[in-house]
């Protein structure tokens, strides 16, 4: 079969993926995505080591934790009403993470962003949005 191969895996949520025939990279690339991140890393390990046994396969590499969480949201009506959307929303869940630029200042030659941000212990999880 020409060109990807899609697999919907039992439990997980979204599929994984196959590319075909690549002039540059990696000669299989396997995602998997799921929301449920216990069964996502059960998934990820066990294709890991049923993968790694198969005697012409010469490295699995796992790049789980790379890259960044997307936050999926919807607002109510009311919130519409009440002047909100979802850009609003999202730049006020980056200031809490990030913090924001408060300040510039020039210090001779030198530029000096000043940033207000909570403290990192309450800026590291989703549950922090709370």
């Amino acid at each position: 079969m020409d060109g990807v191969v899609r697999v919907i895996a039992v439990g997980i949520k979204g599929g994984i993926s196959v590319g075909g025939f690549q002039q540059f990279g990696k000669a299989v690339s396997i995602s998997l995505q799921s929301e449920n991140d216990k069964k996502l890393k059960n998934a990820a390990n066990w294709l890991k080591t049923n993968i790694s046994s198969i005697n012409m396969v010469k490295e699995v590499l796992d790049n789980a934790g790379v890259g960044n969480r997307e936050i999926h949201l919807s607002l109510k009506e009311k919130a519409y009403a009440l002047g909100l959307d979802e850009a609003t929303i999202m730049r006020q869940i980056r200031q809490g993470f990030f913090g924001e630029e408060a300040q510039r200042l020039i210090v001779g030659r030198d530029e000096i962003k000043v940033w207000l941000r909570y403290p990192e212990t309450n800026r590291n999880s989703v549950q922090d949005l709370g």
